[in-house]
């Protein structure tokens, strides 16, 4: 009985986390444009962070082990760049190629989530 309300319980709230990706995913996308528009300034990488450090911690204790494996790598580059004085040009890229990784694992588990 216990492990049957814990599990309807884990299932509601992964339900819950899945439903919000949407949006996140809007706003990572949104965040990355801007940057790539006005250029990768503290302000930008910084908020950027902070919303990916969350999909870090957060998907894989909702079953989304793929997700958060993304934002892990997505997560290192954010703080490599941050800590250079000069973002070059192949790490710009090669974060964007990230961010887009996981925008698109967002997406995939929201067209799953609807099926």
């Amino acid at each position: 009985m216990l492990d049957d309300k814990l599990t309807s319980t884990l299932v509601a709230l992964r339900q819950k986390y899945v439903s919000t990706l949407l949006e996140r995913q809007t706003q990572l996308a949104t965040q990355v444009l801007a940057l790539c528009d006005g250029g990768f300034t503290e302000e930008g990488l910084s908020g950027l962070f902070y919303q990916v450090h969350n999909i870090v911690g957060v998907a894989p204790t909702y079953g989304l082990p793929k997700l958060g494996k993304l934002a892990t790598e997505a997560e290192l580059l954010l703080s490599d760049i941050r800590d250079e004085d000069v973002c070059s040009s192949d790490q710009e890229d090669d974060l964007i190629v990230a961010m887009e990784e996981l925008v698109m694992e967002m997406g995939r588990i929201c067209e799953d989530q609807a099926a």
